[in-house]
C-alpha cells in the first residue's frame, strides 16, 4: 500500500526564503520557478518560537497539523504574496486532503477538506494551471514525494536570494 501524507506551505520561493528561517531545519524546496514548498511541523514551529496550545485548535475539523500560530504567521507572510497551506492524508487510495490560502494579509480561501479538490482549488490562487498534467497538484509536482521527510531529504533546496520574485 502506498500513502501520501504531507503538511506544507507553498508560496513564491523568494517569499519563503525571505522569511528568515534556518535552512538546516526549515528547508525551502523547489516545486517550480514560481513556487516552493516549506514543510510544516515541529521544526517550523520551533524556528518561529511557537509553542502549540492544544486547547486552541480552530482547525481541528479540517487540518491535523495547522495551528493558530502557524496560520497567523502565514497570514502575516501573505502581505508579500499568496501563501497556500496544504495537507494530504491518503493510504491505499483513500483519504482526505485539506487546504487554505492567504493573500494581502487576509484569508482568500477558507479552510476546505475533501477526498479530492481542496488543494487544486488553493493552487488556483497561486496561478498554477494544469497544462498537460492531470491537475494542478500533479502540474506542481506535489506527487513527487509522499511525505515531509521525503521532501526534506530528496527535494531540491532553494537558497536565500534564488528565484525570480513573482507576486502570486
Amino acid at each position: 500500500m502506498i500513502g501520501h501524507c504531507i503538511a506544507a506551505f507553498i508560496a513564491d520561493p523568494s517569499l519563503l526564503t525571505g522569511a528568515g528561517l534556518p535552512e538546516s531545519t526549515c528547508p525551502v524546496l523547489r516545486l517550480s520557478r514560481r513556487a516552493a514548498l516549506l514543510p510544516a511541523g515541529t521544526e517550523l514551529e520551533s524556528a518561529l518560537g511557537i509553542v502549540p496550545d492544544p486547547a486552541d485548535d480552530p482547525f481541528g475539523e479540517v487540518f491535523h497539523s495547522l495551528t493558530r500560530p502557524l496560520a497567523d504567521w502565514a497570514q502575516r507572510l501573505s502581505v508579500g504574496g499568496t501563501v497556500v497551506y496544504v495537507e494530504t492524508d491518503y493510504w491505499g487510495g483513500s483519504g482526505t486532503q485539506s487546504a487554505m490560502a492567504w493573500r494581502d494579509g487576509t484569508v482568500r480561501m477558507a479552510p476546505m477538506r475533501g477526498a479530492r479538490g481542496p488543494i487544486n482549488a488553493a493552487l488556483r490562487h497561486l496561478g498554477v494551471e494544469p497544462g498537460s498534467a492531470t491537475d494542478r497538484f500533479a502540474a506542481l509536482g506535489l506527487d513527487r514525494y509522499r511525505s515531509n521527510d521525503d521532501w526534506r531529504s530528496e527535494g531540491e533546496r532553494v537558497r536565500g536570494g534564488e528565484g525570480e520574485r513573482v507576486r502570486g
